[in-house]
């Protein structure tokens, strides 16, 4: 019998006060099929992690699977796409114009 084998997504996640343990746990009492998944970048500030997910699974459940109490708590956010995440996870850049109005 041959099994279906679905492809993994990445799933990139923003949230606060160490987020990364609590979701891997709440995971792993789901049985969903994930991995979790390393992203290094210098430029990104907070806490931030990445996972891989199957593309059949719907991101919904994911988020049913970890909890909305942790959610919430850690204000955790997801992003499927690299570009919406990264934009969203820099520290915001203070031009010099924005230090003049403060004055």
């Amino acid at each position: 019998m041959k099994t279906k084998k679905g492809n993994w997504i990445p799933v990139y996640l923003i949230g606060r006060d160490c987020f990364q343990q609590p979701v891997l746990e709440a995971l792993d009492r789901s049985n969903l099929p994930f991995m979790p998944g390393y992203l290094f970048d210098n430029s990104l500030s907070g806490d931030y992690g990445m996972l891989w997910v199957d593309e059949q699974v719907n991101l919904r459940d994911y988020k049913k699977a970890i909890g909305g109490k942790l959610i919430w708590k850690h204000r955790i956010r997801f992003f499927t796409d690299l570009n919406e995440f990264t934009s969203n996870s820099k520290a915001p850049v203070n031009t010099p114009e924005e230090f003049d109005t403060a004055a």
